[in-house]
């Protein structure tokens, strides 16, 4: 049949959708297949968990599994390793207390050159710039000094001698690693010159306005500095600088400098200094102390000028330094794990976690330091934070890092927990950062296609598979053995196979050397009859299986035996036993149904007769079931029992028996008397006696209870208390009985006993006592004797106690007996105690022996011994001055010119009685007088007859009868008080002595030295200025004051102390110690000259800075500065005209920059900083361009790449290829033909001979090549 072409295509194109139709519909299929396997799934894991199991077909495995090992860094810390990238002494890793540690080595120093000046050190050079030495030159204890002495005549070009002393310090470290963060310095220099005269006839210093100068221009002066340079001297820069002044000056005279402190550039300048010449050199630099001097030829004739002494006396350079942390090190703990492979694996979730802290807070030098992530290489795009840490561990993120995305199969799956230092910086301390509890974990899901399987099963060692039922005696093993075997009928090991049923399931145990599955239990898990049981089989990617069996159980055989008192009487049943005994009764129940038989345990058995049924105690280390009766729950004569034993699924079993119960004998034993198992005690009157004893059976020997046990004796019938089974007791009160012996007896009774008696002694003794004596309120063993005084009242109080209870024994016979005669204390009840009260009137003067006794019925007699010391009576002397009353050591203050009045008091000590007609006199002075009308004795004495600054004054009173009395105080003479008052500047600065002035001011000292009682000025005083300047205060009298007037240039910047002393014959000194003048720089200010601080330039753009320095306190502007300027790119030093300080930046990129400028401007000006910002931006016209071109540019891609993408697809072809292509495209376009076919191929034919007859001379071809017929392009269409 013949198609078209046309048609042709149709049924290709059908052909395609029938084949797409028929894959997607296998697609859905299997789909549907895939989702009913996985439903039945998921029906049989719920119908197993409930007993049930089914086949699912497909097992889903999901598995969350910890990928690291070690994640607690255990040591040893394998596997993981450590690797570091960057500087690596910036960070070291360790391992300890289970944890991984990155360890920040941050390191920090102090260098401190502060040693005395001293030869071995410091070395001498000469300066290149003026080689010249002076003089002489060296160092001592005093430091390093030099001296110089300028002849005109002798040499005249030793004018400008200068000296150098160097030292090289060599540093504990590579500084390179390391970065600056503080520095100081601080030199102590002096000066001492020759002043006058000048000219021809001196060697002074010349300075401006000395007299003398014929050719002054600049005059002499000295500079002191400090430099610093690498050790080859490459750079070289000027720390501290001084070049002298007024230092020779004749008026005021200045001949010297005291030690004063160096100018020396900003502590942000040392360090910048310092840094630059340890780059040169990271481990040396060099320190050179310079002195210059200049002797200018300042007169006619021969100039002569003598530098006594230049020295610097101490130099102190500290620096600190941290260790410098390089940007971009980095510090990682990595592991490689193992790979996850296979196509039924699908990687569900992957979650990074681990803990972290840090032992101390994160420096902010570094805020941009992090943790990262690595795995398989590549970064986790989150990051943390070590300003985020804390001193506890802590979670990297709480619920971890999901890094499902970067797990890979097929691949090691590695991690990288990488410290990244992201700053550069200075780190002065070692920091460590821990981690912990690292855990990568992975879930991933595995697919497998269930097994079919069988089941073969085995009852008491039967192939019972078939018939799945066996019969049991009720007690035996039943054996339960299963083959659970594969489709290949193989043998499947390590499944669970259970048995369910009767009790709840059991785990069947597995046999691999059997290729089987078992359980053997009691049949006493089971029930009588029919027991119908469930045998599960199942393991994972295998068909579950189950299959119901059934257990017949039957009943078993059982025989019962007698034991009394351990005696066989299963025959004849009887027994007789003594009242009060116990009685065993044993019963044996067992199990016949294999002989010899076996013992039935957890069985009923019961004894029946005596009240109550009793249960038996089963004891089943013997076999048996016991109990024990009491014979006194039978009483006396024949009692019949019957014991009755049965158990489910056992023959019940009964037996009935005859005890017979005879009397018994009993008797006392084991009688103690408080404790002591003794029949006769010595004890005190009125003691507890405690009287125990045991009263027993005598066959037996076992306690009889429930006894009447009494004490009888005379006047005494108590009953004893029943301690069942230990004994019987009594307390009883030894008052009950009468002192000395006592017979008493103990008697025991019981109905169905026989009484039995003992008879034990007592004897009663008195209570030992105790006195305690008090003599007015102490206690007399306290003291050998006791002192008192005649006309003082002694009063006794006696404690009569029991000495062993220490409890006060009352209506007793207490005595006080002296010279033989007793006197009667009185009791008091409320005190509990005995009292008298007698006066030393009564005994007299000297020692007296007292006795005190006590005594009562069945009590000791108590008695104590007395020594009295009866002295003379005591008196008190009270002292009065001048109506005022002082004690005994005082002293007084007069002055010289005072009169003093002196009284005393003297009076009886007890009574306080004024006693009269003593003899009062100051020893060595003389008697005082007495004024009976005013009780007292009185004397006035004048100060200005004593002979001593300090007079010791004692005052000695006695009369008969009296101890006497001695009283002194002393006597300071003083001078007259006086006054002072401190005025700074006409302030009043008494209470505050402090000021402060600026350098050039004048200080005026004002004092007022007054009387301190008249207040008048005291006149013709020394009053005396020492300090760092010392001199004499003028007096004016006009004023009534005392002055002195200072330039503050003669005392230099900084802190003069000064003390003011005020003294004049007669008068008190008066005294300032501490006055503080405080002299300050001249304060100063940077200002640029247009007032402009914020610079906007263009890129390429050059920046001129031009400034000035104001004088703040003064006025005018400052020249001769030293300005510096630092910023990112540098530093350097501006250039001076006239006052105008000059700099030229110069390529300055793109931005915001701060330069920040420094002036120096000698010793008597203040450090002025200012800060200018400079910014450089593009102008919006030129950003505009930029963007105009980018667009032009853009298009002009766009037009090349599309020109490309045409050659490529048209151009690249000759035209007339290109038309058989355009035709080619046509043919494909084409309406549907006629049904004449041919006549279609003939106007192709001609169509086609057409076009290539017009292209023929185009086309490039042999000559004997013939185009090709119609038919045969026709038949396969041309390919471009």
């Amino acid at each position: 049949m013949f198609i078209n072409e046309k048609t042709k295509t149709k049924h290709v194109i059908a052909l395609f959708v029938l084949i797409f139709i028929g894959n997607l519909s296998m697609i859905f299929m299997s789909n549907l297949v895939e989702y009913q396997s996985i439903d039945t799934l998921n029906s049989y894991n719920n119908d197993l968990r409930d007993g049930y199991p089914k086949s699912q077909g497909i097992v889903q495995d999901d598995y969350t599994i910890e990928w690291l090992d070690n994640p607690t860094f255990e040591p040893p810390i394998t596997p993981w390793y450590n690797t570091t990238e960057g500087d690596a002494s910036d960070v070291n890793a360790t391992t300890d207390f289970n944890q991984a540690n990155y360890k920040i080595l941050g390191d920090s120093g102090v260098l401190q050159v502060d040693n005395a000046l001293s030869s071995s050190d410091w070395s001498v050079f000469q300066n290149p710039r003026s080689p010249i030495l002076p003089d002489t030159y060296g160092i001592s204890s005093a430091g390093a000094e030099i001296y110089h002495y300028w002849d005109e005549d002798i040499n005249q070009t030793r004018n400008t001698p200068s000296i150098h002393w160097k030292r090289n310090i060599e540093m504990p470290v590579n500084m390179s690693d390391y970065i600056i963060t503080s520095a100081s310095l601080e030199v102590i220099y002096n000066a001492t010159v020759e002043v006058s005269p000048h000219a021809v006839t001196g060697s002074g210093i010349d300075r401006d306005g000395d007299n003398g100068l014929t050719a002054y221009a600049i005059g002499d002066f000295a500079e002191f500095y400090i430099l610093i340079s690498d050790v080859n001297n490459i750079q070289e820069y000027q720390l501290a600088y001084y070049k002298t002044i007024d230092l020779g000056r004749d008026s005021p005279a200045t001949p010297s400098i005291a030690d004063t402190i160096l100018d020396s550039v900003p502590e942000e300048v040392l360090i910048s200094l310092l840094t630059a010449v340890l780059s040169e050199d990271n481990y040396n630099f060099t320190i050179t102390m310079g002195i210059d001097i200049y002797c200018e030829d300042n007169e006619w004739g021969a100039d002569e000028d003598e530098w006594t002494s230049l020295l610097f006396k101490s130099l102190n350079l500290t620096f600190t330094y941290q260790k410098r942390i390089d940007k971009f090190t980095s510090l990682s703990w990595n592991q490689i794990g193992n790979t996850i492979s296979g196509s039924n694996i699908d990687i569900k979730n992957a979650t990074l976690n681990f803990k972290y802290k840090i032992d101390n807070n994160w420096t902010e030098e570094s805020p941009n330091s992090e943790l990262r992530f690595f795995i398989n290489n590549n970064q986790y795009p989150e990051t943390v934070k070590l300003s985020t840490a804390t001193s506890t561990f802590q979670d990297g993120k709480v619920g971890g890092f999901d890094v499902t995305n970067l797990i890979l199969k097929n691949d090691n799956i590695t991690l990288s927990i990488q410290l990244y230092l992201a700053d550069t910086f200075a780190l002065g301390q070692e920091y460590t950062l821990s981690i912990d509890n690292a855990s990568l974990l992975i879930s991933y899901t595995e697919t497998t296609i269930e097994e079919t399987t069988s089941l073969d099963i085995f009852l008491n060692d039967e192939d019972k598979t078939l018939e799945k039922s066996v019969e049991v005696t009720m007690g035996n093993d039943v054996n339960v053995t299963v083959m659970y075997k594969d489709s290949l009928d193989a043998f499947i090991p390590d499944a669970t196979v259970r048995l369910v049923g009767a009790g709840g399931p059991r785990d069947l145990i597995e046999d691999l050397a059997s290729n089987q599955y078992s359980i053997v239990f009691s049949s006493t898990e089971l029930s009588l009859g029919n027991n119908f049981l469930t045998i599960e089989a199942s393991k994972t990617y295998y068909e579950p299986i189950s299959e119901l069996i059934n257990i017949k159980v039957i009943e078993r055989n059982t025989e019962l035996l007698l034991f009394l008192d351990e005696f066989d009487k299963t025959l004849d049943k009887a027994i007789q036993m003594i009242y009060g005994n116990t009685g065993n009764i044993t019963i044996i129940y067992k199990d016949i149904e294999q002989l010899p038989g076996t013992h039935i345990d957890g069985a009923t058995v019961e004894l029946i007769g005596i009240g109550a049924p009793q249960s038996l105690t089963e004891d089943l280390s013997n076999n048996q079931y016991f109990i024990i009766i009491d014979t006194k729950d039978l009483g006396l004569g024949n009692s019949f029992l019957t014991v009755d034993a049965y158990k489910e699924n056992y023959t019940a079993q009964s037996i009935r028996f005859k005890i017979e119960v005879l009397e018994s004998n009993s008797y006392l034993d084991n009688i103690k008397l408080n404790g002591i198992e003794t029949p006769s005690i010595e004890i005190p009157w009125n003691e507890i006696l405690s009287i125990s004893l045991s009263y027993n059976e005598s066959i037996t020997n076992i306690f009889i209870s429930e006894a009447l046990v009494q004490l009888s004796g005379t006047g005494i019938s108590e009953s004893f208390t029943e301690n069942s089974p230990i004994d019987y007791s009594l307390n009883i009160n030894t008052a009950l009985m009468a002192l000395g012996i006592n017979f008493l007896t103990i008697s025991a009774n019981k109905e169905n006993y026989t009484l039995s008696s003992r008879i034990i002694t007592v004897s009663v003794t008195e209570r030992a006592t105790k006195v305690d004596v008090y003599l007015n309120g102490t206690l007399s063993s306290n003291f050998e004797f006791y002192n008192i005084s005649i006309g003082e009242k002694l009063n006794i109080t006696v404690f009569y106690k029991d000495l062993n209870t220490d409890a006060f024994i009352d209506s007793a016979n207490v005595r006080l007996i002296e010279s033989g005669t007793p006197t009667d204390l009185t009791e008091s009840l409320i005190f509990e105690q005995y009292y008298i009260t007698i006066t030393s009137d009564a005994l007299g003067v000297g020692v007296k022996f007292l006795t005190i006794t006590a005594k009562t019925d069945n009590y000791t007699l108590a008695s104590e011994v007395l020594t009295l010391i009866i002295n003379e009576k005591k008196t008190e002397l009270l002292l009065f001055l001048n109506g005022t009353q002082y004690n005994n050591g005082d002293t007084i203050q007069l002055e010289v010119t005072d009169t003093l009045n002196i009284t005393v008091n003297y009076l009886d000590n007890l009574t306080k009685e004024y006693l009269s007609g003593a003899d009062v006199d100051i020893i060595d002075k003389g008697y005082m007088t007495e004024n009976a009308l005013l009780e007292h004795y009185n004397i006035t004495i004048n100060i200005i007859d004593l002979n001593n600054t300090l007079n010791r004054i004692v005052i000695r009173a006695q009369v008969t009868n009296y101890q006497t009395a001695l009283i002194e105080f002393f006597i300071q003479i003083i001078e007259r008080g006086s006054t002072g008052a401190l005025f700074i500047n006409e302030l009043n600065k008494t209470a505050d002595p402090y000021i402060d002035l600026t350098l050039g001011s004048l200080l005026n000292i004002t004092i007022k030295f007054s009387d301190i009682q008249t207040e008048n000025h005291i006149s013709g005083a020394i009053v005396q200025l020492n300090g760092d300047l010392t001199g004499l205060l003028l007096e004016s009298v006009a004023l009534e004051q005392y002055s002195i007037i200072i330039s503050t240039t003669d005392l230099g910047v900084g802190l003069s102390i000064f003390t003011i002393i005020a003294e004049k014959e007669n008068f008190e000194l008066f005294l300032i110690q501490k006055i503080y003048v405080n002299v300050d720089r001249i304060r100063t200010n940077i200002t640029t000259t247009d007032g402009v601080s914020n610079i906007i330039i263009r890129p390429g753009e050059s920046v001129t800075l031009s400034i000035v320095i104001n004088d703040l306190d003064f006025g005018g502007t400052v020249k001769g500065a030293s300005v510096t300027y630092r910023w990112i790119f540098g530093q350097g030093f501006l250039t001076e005209n006239d006052g105008i300080y000059t700099v030229v930046l110069r390529d300055t990129p793109e931005g915001s920059f701060t330069l920040t400028l420094n002036a120096f401007m000698g010793e008597n000006y203040g450090l002025a900083t200012y800060e200018i910002v400079i910014t450089v931006i593009i102008p919006k016209e030129d950003l505009l361009l930029f963007q105009l071109l980018s667009i032009i540019g853009g298009i002009t891609a766009a037009a090349l790449v599309a020109y490309l993408y045409l050659y490529q697809k048209i151009f690249k072809f000759p035209k007339p290829v290109r038309k058989v292509r355009k035709y080619g495209k046509t043919l494909r376009k084409t309406k549907n033909p006629s049904v004449d076919v041919t006549a279609r191929e003939k106007a192709f034919k001609v169509k086609y001979q057409n076009e290539l007859s017009k292209n023929q001379k185009l086309l490039k071809r042999k000559p004997g090549d013939v185009p090709p017929k119609p038919d045969n392009v026709l038949k396969k269409p041309i390919e471009s």
